[in-house]
Order: C-alpha cells, then sequence, then structure tokens
C-alpha cells in the first residue's frame, strides 16, 4: 500500500520512519513536503528540541509532520531510539489534533 491508499481509506494517522538524514538516499521529507497540505511547525519544533536535548547530532534530522486531506503523516527518524524519542513526544498531545480537525474545540 501507498501512503496516498492509507489516506483515501481514512487512515488518521501515518508515522514513517527512516529517509530523513542528509544522505542521498534520504528522500522521505523531499518526497512528503510535496504532498502536505499542510505543516504543523509546532510538532516539527517540539521533536527537534527533544531530540536536540538528547544528543545534539539531532539536529542535523530533518523531520516533518503535516496533514494531507484527513490525515496526519509525521515523518520520524529511522534509529530506533529517535524514533521511540519522537513517539514519546507525539503521544500526549497527537490525539487532540483529530479533535480540532473535526471542527470540536481547542
Amino acid at each position: 500500500p501507498t501512503i496516498r491508499s492509507w489516506i483515501d481509506s481514512g487512515v488518521e494517522l501515518i508515522l514513517t520512519t527512516g529517509g530523513t538524514g542528509l544522505g542521498p538516499r534520504d528522500l522521505t521529507i523531499t518526497l512528503m513536503e510535496k504532498l502536505f497540505d499542510s505543516r504543523l511547525p509546532g510538532v516539527e519544533q517540539a521533536l527537534h528540541a527533544y531530540g536536540r536535548g538528547k544528543i545534539a547530532t539531532a539536529a542535523l534530522s530533518r523531520l516533518a509532520a503535516g496533514v494531507i486531506g484527513g490525515s496526519i503523516v509525521v515523518c520520524l527518524p529511522g534509529s530506533p531510539g529517535a524514533a521511540r524519542d519522537g513517539l514519546t513526544v507525539l503521544v500526549p498531545t497527537i490525539f487532540h489534533a483529530f479533535q480540532m480537525m473535526q471542527g470540536e474545540g481547542h
């Protein structure tokens, strides 16, 4: 399945891992940026801030978060530790975003 097929089938949250570095094969962010209807800069900043608090090289990761259709897509680093850190940041707040997208209060 492709990300587009998941979005079309109503998947609300899509997490990708990997492809966020600076190497020639790290294409996830480049490709996803073309698909985003809108970005979630606060989520991106929170992910970067948390990562930088743990390891300085986290600043080199090209994390991205945005909305495509009715889905939230978050692109996390490929290392298990960094992906786990991303979930630590996301879990307390991301579900509120779905309520906001459905027109419920802030």
